[in-house]
């Protein structure tokens, strides 16, 4: 069911741009993100799982597209949602607040995403061992923030950490 009712969000959004929909005007991707955007939460309201995922994922594209309020937006929003309901998958969480925390650091918001880094470290130490896990994106998106705010000591201890885990998996 979530695997047609995926296929049927990506046909909506790439449908928009046929020629005959779109009468010969060639759309931009950000025209594309933008409708694709408003149909996802026009076709998937009734589906909160389904639209925290899509949310969270149409604003990391919009976040490496560079395009800041949008991402901010959608993940905003998606984040909401799994604040708001228990039934939202807990992985899913652990990656929107990474994904947000992420685009705080980048809007220069460093308290914020620090809080948000924090507490999807936490989250992802109660995930099931067998769910995937987060950790290392989780702290080197932190080492790299502190790295670039010259808090040289606490991102080399980071690294470290990584380096520890790299090194116990081999």
């Amino acid at each position: 069911e979530k695997a047609t009712l995926v296929a049927s969000v990506l046909t909506e959004l790439f449908s928009q741009s046929n020629p005959n929909v779109s009468l010969g005007k060639e759309m931009t991707a950000r025209e594309l993100l933008d409708k694709g955007t408003s149909k996802v939460q026009q076709m998937l309201k009734n589906d909160p799982p389904m639209l925290a995922k899509m949310y969270e994922v149409l604003g990391r594209i919009y976040m490496d597209r560079a395009e800041y309020p949008q991402a901010d937006s959608l993940l905003s929003r998606a984040k909401m949602l799994h604040d708001t309901s228990s039934s939202l998958s807990h992985s899913d969480k652990v990656l929107t607040y990474l994904h947000l925390g992420a685009l705080k650091y980048r809007n220069s918001q460093y308290d914020t995403a620090r809080s948000l880094f924090y507490e999807a470290l936490r989250m992802n130490e109660q995930l099931p061992k067998a769910q995937t896990s987060y950790e290392r994106d989780i702290l080197l998106e932190l080492a790299q923030m502190d790295g670039g705010l010259g808090n040289y000591k606490r991102s080399d201890s980071l690294l470290n950490e990584l380096l520890a885990e790299a090194n116990e998996g081999t």
